[in-house]
């Protein structure tokens, strides 16, 4: 019975560590600005394990700060924490979509953990986007 209260404790602990953890490993609906001129915008670092060639990200919406909403899409691309860009090209995400986009991390790359995720407008105006990524 000492060891079960034990056991119980010890994964307690465990599951607790990994719900704290989770933050870490994706972002879920964060809100950005996307300043004119297509420039980019780091949301933020996603952790990955590397065992995939792959991450996602997903443009929930994208809208102007003022007037009549005509945007629909936003780019992205995954960088390391040098900056150099590490996804194979740059990604068109729609806010119409309703899942993730599958982004391809080059060759050479794959164990690189953390990854940065950024964003920019599809055209030369102004936007807000609200964004997740997972690595």
């Amino acid at each position: 019975m000492k060891n079960m209260k034990k056991l119980a404790t010890i994964i307690t602990v465990l599951a607790m560590a990994f719900v704290m953890a989770i933050p870490t490993f994706a972002a879920y609906k964060q809100s950005i600005y996307l300043p004119k001129n297509q420039a980019w915008v780091t949301a933020g670092d996603a952790t990955r394990s590397g065992n995939y060639s792959t991450v996602k990200a997903r443009c929930h919406s994208v809208y102007p700060d003022s007037g009549a909403d005509f945007f629909g899409k936003i780019q992205c691309r995954v960088t390391n924490k040098n900056g150099t860009e590490i996804s194979d090209k740059i990604y068109a995400l729609d806010e119409g979509d309703s899942d993730y986009t599958k982004i391809t991390i080059k060759e050479g790359y794959l164990s690189t953990s953390p990854v940065t995720f950024q964003f920019r407008g599809n055209t030369s105006a102004a936007a807000n986007a609200v964004v997740s990524y997972t690595g």
